[in-house]
């Protein structure tokens, strides 16, 4: 089974292309919504990150996002630990669930896809860009956070010339009507690079 990479910085709209791609009957996994689940109920899991963060890392044994958030984007060296302990389990998790699928192939969203170092071990791999501005104005909307919290968080990732050297396609999401035939090409590509045929739902 093939493994497709989706990635994209805050704000770009990965988890809206994502969506399409699910649409299409795709199995997709979801890299930051499993995190979240794992960090929220995997025990082992939970105790390392109080052992790294401390016990307010959990309120009512949920996860203290602000709280964890102030640390890891004000502190470089918490961030790459803390990525490195939920990505451990994120992984496992995820052969899990590919094992469990049937398809030619899936994809798999993460924020964290190349600088990991992840999509070495993947088939082909799918950047999401859009403008500074946007994200920000996006972000500021769905978070309820302030412009300068946002652009702390898009400073402390890879800049996306960087992504874009490493991805075998980008998905410019700045425009709906551009982004609905960005995903119908990519999966035109895909299909064709794995000489998959298409089927109709």
């Amino acid at each position: 089974m093939k493994v497709v990479g989706l990635t994209g910085g805050i704000g770009s709209g990965k988890t809206t292309i994502l969506s399409l791609f699910e649409k299409s009957k795709i199995p997709c996994y979801s890299s930051d919504n499993r995190a979240k689940h794992l960090m929220n109920n995997n025990i082992t899991l939970k105790n390392e990150l109080k052992k790294l963060l401390g016990e307010k890392a959990f309120i009512n044994d949920r996860l203290n996002k602000r709280y964890i958030s102030n640390i890891i984007f004000n502190d470089s060296k918490k961030l790459s630990e803390i990525n490195r302990i939920v990505h451990r389990y994120v992984q496992k998790d995820f052969e899990i669930w590919k094992n469990n699928q049937t398809s030619s192939y899936v994809i798999k969203e993460s924020a964290l896809l190349f600088e990991t170092g992840a999509y070495k071990n993947y088939d082909f791999n799918v950047l999401v860009t859009a403008p500074t501005k946007l994200r920000v104005k996006r972000v500021v909307k769905s978070r309820n956070i302030s412009e300068s919290e946002v652009m702390s968080r898009i400073s402390s990732q890879w800049d996306d010339k960087k992504k874009e050297t490493l991805a075998d396609f980008v998905i410019v999401n700045n425009n709906w009507d551009e982004t609905i035939k960005a995903v119908e090409k990519v999966q035109v590509i895909i299909n064709d690079k794995f000489s998959i045929k298409q089927t109709k739902s």
